[in-house]
């Protein structure tokens, strides 16, 4: 028994004395400093704005850590705090950037920085390491503007004293996948950010687009264009993307407007916070167009981020706009947001510089920030700068069907009762045990319940049926591929004369098809690199419907050296047309290949299944996505 109690002894103090890693981080592993400077704004050269941007590619394959929090140190002090390297399943993109006070006066041109930036396991609530390597200064120019009026971006230098970690207990992150950040035109932020959302609903929800998502402008037949109009921007001069004298729009108008024209609005339920232009959300705002009338519901004059984050959790997109304390306004897609450590967070995209077609989107424009609301304010803002509007749009998928069979009536109460109603309205919580909600034209409707988590449930509900108050009723069943089957029983408790009355229900929503999902650095259908960038491919499948049968899945990559397939079993690419693998069609959460760095050319990058299992590609039967990568 004493040796057994010595070994307990020393497993104790061995596993006390294991630390957490960190690694403090040199130049050529992935963290990326710049000066900021804005050309379109007088005084704007050399600002005290430093950026960070992280490579997560280069920092993961460098370091071998996967995921972790970065922090800088200068003589300024603790400029970066606790920057999120997400683990690659939660946070598919290639790149995060956030702002840093740089500690020079506004015109003082920068080209190196003496740091300590460590990549650590475990968020930190201070951090006091010495600033002793040097890391190069890149200028770099952005141009962030648009929301309402025309600007050029924020030369307020950060300031992270109300940044605190002082509630362990309070963490939470949910990041959305798939978002696009196209490059957009002068002042073009609305718009694009609207378009980027929207295209972002048609990727992971099946949203059906009239038009084409790509760089574009008013007057022209491309979403962003469309939208462009929708909004009624200026544009004196609609071929040059340039246009100095293009200006900026508040843009919930114009975006129901959009959705009006071109009958969306029984497809998307949009919702708004906040004050943007004359758009307040103390009320609802709407839009009519030849009949058709879309409505933002308004949630208030102040944004409420715990409605925003749980709107973010439901896969709805949501567009925020964000005041220039120096003058300005900028509107950009929501990716993610959270809490650190009881500190709130949020995760933006869009393109930081409008003056550019070659820079700013993508990955580059994807920036994480620290909300904080100062004392006295009712508004929250990052930097300085304040959050005057958010904008929320949820996908309504085409209503689900009902059919039913009598299964019991021995007492005839068809005459007089309502059928299982040929439409419903379904709401459904995204996990096991949340509230499932049917609604429908039956007087004893609406029924509700959970769902257990091995997929059954029992909804009840009461109303007023043939005359009669109060009569109960109930629909127990289990969850199918394709929906919901069950038995709808009226009038349970005896309220109807006689016995209950019964049918057999299958509901039967829309037939959703299989979605294959490529993602080059994180992002879907285009995607611009360089020789010298690290890249990583990844891949998603929701079977939805199809799930079961067996299939030919399929990894091509057709580029300038020819046709190659990935060989699963080998995890490396092969010249040639095989299938990566044959078996059942499932779900795949999420799948990264190994990275690659690619030659210059054009390379269409394929992933999805045909559904003829014979190891030959069948283009009839086959449902696949498409990245095309140019690399430069």
């Amino acid at each position: 028994m004493r040796y057994a109690i010595r070994i307990l002894v020393v497993l104790a103090f061995s596993l006390a004395s294991i630390s957490l890693w960190a690694l403090d981080l040199t130049p050529g592993q992935g963290a990326v400093f710049t000066q900021v400077s804005y050309p379109d704004i007088s005084g704007g050269a050399h600002t005290s704005i430093g950026m960070i941007q992280l490579d997560l590619n280069t920092l993961r394959n460098q370091t071998g850590m996967l995921s972790g929090y970065v922090n800088v140190a200068t003589d300024k002090g603790w400029v970066v705090r606790n920057v999120p390297v997400f683990a690659e399943n939660v946070y598919p993109y290639s790149a995060i950037s956030t702002a840093f006070d740089l500690g020079v006066q506004i015109g003082t041109a920068v080209t190196q920085l003496t740091a300590a930036v460590q990549y650590t396991e475990d968020l930190k609530t201070s951090f006091s390491a010495t600033p002793a390597t040097v890391f190069p200064v890149a200028p770099r120019n952005l141009s962030m503007g648009g929301a309402g009026v025309s600007g050029g971006g924020p030369l307020t230098t950060p300031n992270l004293t109300d940044v605190l970690f002082a509630d362990p207990t309070n963490n939470d992150t949910y990041i959305q996948w798939d978002h696009p950040n196209a490059e957009a035109a002068n002042n073009q932020c609305m718009p694009m950010s609207v378009a980027n959302s929207l295209q972002y609903l048609k990727d992971t929800q099946g949203l059906n687009l009239p038009h084409e998502h790509k760089a574009g402008l008013k007057g022209d037949n491309t979403l962003v264009g469309q939208l462009d109009t929708s909004m009624n921007r200026t544009v004196p001069d609609t071929t040059n993307r340039r246009d100095p004298n293009a200006t900026g729009v508040w843009g919930l108008q114009g975006k129901l407007t959009y959705l009006a024209t071109n009958n969306l609005n029984g497809r998307i339920s949009t919702t708004h916070w906040g004050v943007g232009g004359p758009d307040s959300g103390a009320n609802n705002v709407s839009q009519t167009v030849n009949g058709v009338t879309a409505t933002s519901t308004g949630k208030g004059s102040t944004v409420n981020f715990d409605q925003v984050r749980a709107a973010l959790k439901e896969e709805q997109d949501c567009e925020l706009v964000v005041s220039w304390a120096a003058g300005g306004a900028h509107a950009v897609d929501i990716v993610g947001a959270g809490v650190f450590n009881g500190q709130l967070w949020i995760l933006e995209a869009s393109d930081v510089d409008q003056g550019d077609d070659a820079k700013g989107a993508g990955g580059s424009g994807f920036l994480f920030h620290w909300l904080t609301k100062p004392a006295g304010s009712t508004q929250y803002e990052w930097d300085g700068n304040k959050i005057e509007q958010v904008i929320c749009e949820k996908y309504i998928p085409p209503p689900p069907t009902e059919t039913f069979s009598i299964f019991s009536d021995p007492a005839g109460h068809s005459c007089c009762v309502d059928v299982p109603p040929s439409t419903l309205d379904i709401s459904l919580g995204a996990f096991a045990g949340a509230t499932l909600s049917i609604n429908g034209s039956a007087s004893w409707m609406p029924l509700s319940g959970t769902i257990g988590s091995d997929g059954t449930f029992s909804l009840t509900g009461s109303g007023t049926v043939a005359g009669f108050s109060n009569v109960s009723s109930s629909f127990t069943g289990s969850v199918t591929n394709t929906g919901y089957s069950g038995k709808v029983t009226v009038g349970t408790q005896g309220e109807l004369y006689g016995t209950p009355i019964s049918w057999n229900v299958t509901i039967t929503d829309p037939t959703v098809a299989a979605r294959p999902a490529v993602r080059m650095n994180g992002f879907r259908h285009d995607y611009a690199a360089l020789a010298s960038d690290l890249l990583r491919l990844s891949v998603s499948m929701k079977a939805a419907a199809q799930a079961g049968p067996s299939v030919d899945w399929w990894m091509v990559t057709v580029g300038p050296a020819g046709v190659f397939y990935f060989d699963l079993a080998a995890m490396s690419w092969k010249s040639g047309l095989v299938p990566t693998y044959t078996g059942p069609l499932g779900d795949l959460p999420f799948f990264a290949l190994p990275y690659l760095n690619l030659s210059a050319g054009t390379y269409d990058i394929y992933f999805g299944f045909d559904t003829v299992p014979n190891g030959s590609l069948d283009m009839q039967s086959a449902t696949y996505d498409m990245v095309r990568v140019t690399v430069n």
